[in-house]
């Protein structure tokens, strides 16, 4: 089950048993595979898509009696349930017709010309959706057909799907129809990043277990992408040209509900780097002009705001620099970079645990070598970052005088014991050279008490 891309695991125990069984028989012992007796949960799970799915086997005597649908909760089953799979028996239509004939009438496939001669044309009855096509492809040949038809088998011993396939590529049709309908009802609405996410979310059950040439939703989810894509690409630059047109190099525009509307705008049309292939024109001027909203706003936050994290003052500092901006602005942007930066470089704690300041080195790091940045701010930025890095050691020191205290407190043994546990711990070399030390000693104290 695990050789597709996406990983399934069977909930239960019981459940991955009953599987193990099924393909014991159908592959080792190649015998066909009874009807299920028994209702039987086979709910599974596909973590990485963050899907949970019941799904359980119902006995298909069931249907031939109504009281089991109340006594055996079959009823309760299928008006919970989001969906039903009623599956034809594609051995029973070959070698028990009769049989299949009586059992599946309501979903009869085709005109049988008598109860031991199968349809020779797909002529469905009672069902959602033909599936025409994928019929006439399994019986171009008997042998072509023999083979998809173990195919379909062994997939059914997997994910209880054990129908013709006809039926996978219906039920691929109708899974990939309520994707696109899902996508076109966020379009509706101009929401195309839940469009594209529901898109991009979307993995056909059958593209890595059943005949990935045959399915339909692999070619046209590439050409919906692109085509949403241009859709909203278009919806964003249109309000953002607009704005564009206004700019005045001289002066900074007011920060108003208009402005806010038309940052967020740019940094998502930016942020959405699909954009540039689609059209490279807008993209270049939206980039172009990226510059003039940054520095607005770059210049009117207010650092000492309490709703201002040093995070989120950081990420306006280094966006801006991100963008070049016009020669008589340069100078008054760095000016503005340098304050903002001293106050964002006095934010890191002062106390607390060696890694809290990791971050702050991390981000000043980023910006040391930064093209737009000022060879004052750089050696601010090296300064600091060298004494954040004194920091840290002074703080995994007194944390290893601690331990060290802790363990020479009780016997040495149980001292040992420790700081060996310490040592297992992911800590910097400087502090395991200090135990390493300290725990000699105590082997040294410990072989004296042996001795007296």
């Amino acid at each position: 089950m695990s050789k597709g891309n996406y990983p399934v695991a069977i909930k239960s125990q019981a459940s991955d048993d009953k599987i193990t069984e099924i393909i014991t028989q159908l592959f080792d012992k190649k015998q066909v595979v009874a009807g299920t007796d028994v209702r039987v949960d086979f709910s599974f799970s596909v973590d990485s898509l963050g899907m949970d799915i019941e799904l359980a086997d119902l006995p298909g005597g069931f249907t031939t009696n109504r009281n089991y649908w109340d006594d055996e909760e079959v009823r309760k089953d299928l008006l919970n349930a989001d969906g039903a799979f009623f599956f034809i028996s594609a051995y029973d239509v070959i070698h028990n017709p009769s049989e299949a004939l009586k059992i599946n009438r309501a979903f009869a496939i085709g005109k049988w010309l008598d109860e031991k001669t199968p349809p020779e044309n797909f002529e469905p009855v009672n069902v959602v959706e033909s599936v025409e096509d994928m019929f006439e492809a399994m019986i171009a040949s008997r042998e072509s057909y023999m083979k998809m038809f173990m195919k379909i088998a062994a997939a059914g011993a997997v994910l209880i799907i054990t129908g013709t396939l006809g039926a996978s590529y219906y039920i691929d049709g109708a899974y990939w129809k309520s994707v696109v309908n899902s996508v076109n009802r966020e379009r509706e609405r101009n929401n195309y990043s839940e469009a594209i996410k529901i898109l991009d979310e979307f993995h056909s059950p059958f593209t890595s277990v059943i005949l990935p040439g045959f399915i339909r939703s692999v070619g046209e989810r590439a050409s919906l992408r692109d085509e949403i894509y241009k859709e909203y690409e278009a919806e964003l630059y249109a309000p953002i040209a607009s704005e564009i047109d206004k700019i005045n190099n001289n002066s900074l525009p007011e920060i108003d509900k208009v402005f806010e509307d038309t940052l967020k705008r740019v940094e998502t049309y930016l942020d959405t780097s699909h954009f540039a292939s689609i059209n490279p024109e807008h993209y270049s001027r939206v980039r172009g002009s990226a510059w003039y909203f940054e520095a607005a706003r770059l210049f009117n936050v207010d650092p000492t705001s309490s709703q201002m994290t040093p995070d989120e003052e950081f990420e306006i500092i280094l966006r801006c620099l991100n963008y070049e901006a016009p020669e008589n602005w340069r100078g008054r942007i760095q000016s503005r970079v340098d304050n903002l930066l001293r106050h964002w470089g006095r934010t890191s704690p002062s106390e607390g645990s060696p890694d809290s300041l990791e971050p702050y080195i991390d981000r000043a790091g980023q910006l040391i070598n930064h093209p737009n940045i000022s060879s004052e701010v750089a050696d601010y930025l090296t300064e600091r970052v060298k004494s954040w890095h004194e920091e840290q050691n002074a703080r995994w020191r007194k944390i290893a005088d601690d331990w060290i205290q802790e363990a020479n407190s009780v016997k040495p043994e149980e001292g040992l014991k420790m700081l060996s546990s310490r040592m297992s711990e992911k800590i910097p070399a400087s502090v395991r050279i200090i135990l390493e030390t300290a725990q000699a000693n105590l082997y040294r104290t410990a072989a004296d008490n042996a001795l007296n």
